[in-house]
This record gives C-alpha cells, sequence and structure tokens, in this order.
C-alpha cells in the first residue's frame, strides 16, 4: 500500500493542519483607500499636490495627483508598511556615534 494510513494523516493534520489552499480575500476600493492613507509617502506628495493647487499652480497638482494612482494601485502602501515593520523590530538598525 502507498500512502498514508488513516491514523498517520490524522497525526498529520492535528501536527501541520490541513494542506488546504487559504484563499486571500480582495480588498474593496474603501481599504485600499484606508491602507493607503496610512502610508507617510503617499501623504506627503498629497500635500506636495495640495501646496501646488493652493500656489495656483494646476499643472503640476494634476500632475501630481494623476501620478498617485499607479502607486495606489501596485499596493506601495503595503510595501511602506513591511518595511516600517521591519525597521520597528529592528530587522535593519543603525549606529550613529
Amino acid at each position: 500500500m502507498i500512502g498514508l494510513m488513516d491514523e498517520e494523516i490524522k497525526a498529520q493534520r492535528a501536527r501541520y493542519g490541513s494542506n488546504e489552499i487559504q484563499e486571500i480575500p480582495s480588498h474593496p476600493i474603501l481599504g485600499i483607500l484606508k491602507e493607503t492613507s496610512q502610508d507617510p509617502m503617499i501623504l506627503f506628495l498629497l500635500v506636495i499636490a495640495a501646496l501646488y493647487g493652493w500656489t495656483e499652480q494646476f499643472t503640476e497638482a494634476l500632475t501630481l495627483t494623476l501620478a498617485l494612482i499607479p502607486l495606489v494601485e501596485m499596493g506601495s502602501a503595503r510595501r511602506s508598511s513591511a518595511a516600517r515593520s521591519c525597521l520597528k523590530t529592528g530587522f535593519y538598525s543603525v549606529q550613529i556615534w
């Protein structure tokens, strides 16, 4: 007989869990906007775009705002939060004398 016996299967599942692929739920647009609003780089660029608009440089404001769309779609918020968590956990540390 090839394979595991029923008792071995139960023991393996108890130890390691079942062999099922977990489906990652898709984020609705509000979830993406919430994640993005916590990214400091996106917020910084939005502030700069608002300053361009305030100083009546509308072409620059519109260009910068439109340039942010791909950043949001590519999930830069997730990468940035992962990088921040690495820095917080001490994965990368720098000593300054």
